[in-house]
């Protein structure tokens, strides 16, 4: 199931303070020239496009599920709503998983060498995978 919105379209979002540091530090890690960072860029945006308008789906679909307490009977439309929270969750990690063997093409050879330790490090702070609170050195939200 696709759901899509034919309401007014919203100002383009802005990056959350937490992508912008973690966009630098990948390209700082790396060693990214100019060029680079402007092709990074345009990936790293078609990237959180993506991930937004999946996410938009899924607080959709997640709101659906719990409207399920209310019915009687709910059981069949939960188990196919919860299928496709899944199916959502899935492609949003297929999706990111793209994004950085794209990241990977857009390295040097030289720069290959450090990209499995810069993504080991960020990977945490992308899939809120860490340890609760901001990463060192960022300020609480």
């Amino acid at each position: 199931m696709v759901i899509f919105s034919m309401g007014p379209k919203r100002p383009p979002q802005r990056p959350m303070p937490n992508q912008i540091g973690i966009k630098d530090e990948i390209a700082r890690e790396l060693g990214f020239s100019e060029e680079q960072k402007s092709q990074f860029e345009i990936m790293a945006k078609a990237h959180r496009e993506n991930i937004t308008s999946l996410e938009k789906i899924e607080r959709t679909l997640i709101s659906n599920y719990f409207d399920q307490l209310s019915q009687e009977n709910p059981e069949e439309k939960k188990i196919k709503l919860m299928e496709e929270i899944q199916a959502i969750n899935r492609e949003k990690i297929e999706v990111t998983f793209s994004h950085f063997e794209e990241l990977k093409g857009l390295c040097a050879p030289e720069q290959l060498e450090k990209f499995e330790e810069v993504i080991a490090k960020i990977l945490p702070a992308i899939t809120n995978s860490g340890p609760a609170g901001p990463p060192p050195g960022n300020p609480p939200r």
